[in-house]
Formats: structure tokens, sequence, C-alpha cells
């Protein structure tokens, strides 16, 4: 076993069993940083446990860009169509899992700016515009 932190997106929608207790599955996708798609493209399944599990049901879905950390371990299994070769994955159990993205907007024409959503109520500038 292994901590595994990342960032990348959701191949698709959280799956959710009929069990309430059961996990919440995931697959994100990580890109690596030195080569464009699909060139090198790490897919680590997932499994969200607990608050977590709320979390993701409500307010991700498939394209979501998140960042994940938890436990990762592999899992081997032989194939089955006779061959004797072993397969190996690594499998991820998330403690925590936070937006990594913009906030997806359905309507351009109702959004706020960027620049007015730093500003505060009084018209002052953001610190983010102060020159020091």
């Amino acid at each position: 076993m292994f901590t595994i932190f990342a960032v990348g997106n959701l191949t698709r929608d959280p799956e959710k069993s009929d069990n309430e207790n059961a996990p919440v599955r995931i697959c994100v996708a990580i890109n690596d940083p030195f080569h464009k798609p699909p060139d090198d493209v790490t897919f680590l399944d997932c499994e969200v446990w607990g608050k977590t599990r709320g979390f993701v049901l409500e307010y991700l879905t498939k394209g979501s860009r998140v960042a994940i950390s938890g436990t990762g371990y592999t899992h081997h299994w032989t194939s089955r169509d006779g061959q004797k070769e072993e397969k190996q994955a690594i499998r991820c159990s998330i403690d925590r899992v936070a937006f990594a993205g913009p906030k997806p907007r359905e309507d351009e024409d109702d959004a706020i700016p960027a620049r007015a959503q730093h500003e505060s109520d009084a018209g002052e500038p953001a610190d983010d515009d102060l020159p020091f």
C-alpha cells in the first residue's frame, strides 16, 4: 500500500450501488505533464467512502477536474482467456476529494465576471490587485 496524491479528470459520472454503505466508484484520468494525451494517460479506479462519498455524488460529474488523496494499492489477477500471464492495476481508496478546476457554467449570460467575484462589497480592490 502507498499514499497517492493526484490531479485529473473524471472519465465518467460517479457510480453508486443500491447499498448506501457501499463505496462510490470513480475513474480519474491523469495526464503526463511532459507528453500530450493520449500518449501517456494513467487511469485510476477509485473507491470513495464516508462523507466524501456524498460530496462526490452531489457535486461531481464526468469531466470534473479533481484533486484526490488516499491509499493506493496494486490489484493482481490472471487473465480469463487461458493465458498464464498475470495482470496488474493500481486502485485507490480515496480519503479526500477537492475541486481542481473552474466551476462549470451552464448560462454564461448570468455569470459574474471573475474580477467582480474578487472585489468586496465596498468596491475596494481585492488583495490580488494591490501592487505590494
